[in-house]
């Protein structure tokens, strides 16, 4: 596996929350010393737990505890990507090359500045459960994680 590992807010949100994947979530965390994220994901992650909030998903007390212990880690326990006028151009371009959201885009970006300045000799690891991100994230030369996400998708298709 990759020496450094950058995560999406998918996967981050697992992180603070029981949910499909997220003791994955979990060991992929534990195996990065420094884990790497966008500064973006300071704003993706409490509203995807306040959105699991409004949608009954949690509790009052499930999500303020959730909140609680992101905003206890954020500026600890990450790596943080700045997110300035040239990443944001460059998660737009990506966007476009990949077919992918905007924030998506952004995050990849965040991902090609981080092997860019931290990386250097080692391979970058990018953590996500977003299927387009992740697909996107293996064609731009990143250990797409977890490996089988594909592999799932079609198991769970198949299932339906």
């Amino acid at each position: 596996m990759s020496a450094l590992l950058y995560f999406d807010a998918s996967a981050l949100v697992k992180a603070y929350v029981r949910e499909e994947y997220s003791e994955e979530a979990v060991a992929f965390l534990s195996l990065a010393p420094n884990p790497i994220t966008s500064a973006l994901s300071g704003s993706e992650v409490p509203a995807a737990l306040c959105r699991l909030l409004r949608s009954g998903v949690l509790s009052e007390q499930a999500a303020g505890e959730a909140l609680e212990q992101f905003w206890r880690e954020w500026r600890s326990a990450y790596v943080l990507v700045p997110l300035d006028a040239d990443l944001a151009a460059q998660g737009g371009e990506l966007s476009c090359r990949h077919g992918l959201r905007g924030m998506d885009g952004a995050h990849l970006a965040a991902a090609q500045w981080a092997r860019n300045r931290l990386g250097r000799e080692s391979s970058v690891g990018f953590v996500t459960y977003d299927l387009v991100l992740w697909r996107a994230a293996g064609r731009a030369g990143f250990e797409a994680l977890p490996p089988d996400l594909e592999e799932r998708r079609d198991r769970s298709m198949a299932a339906s």
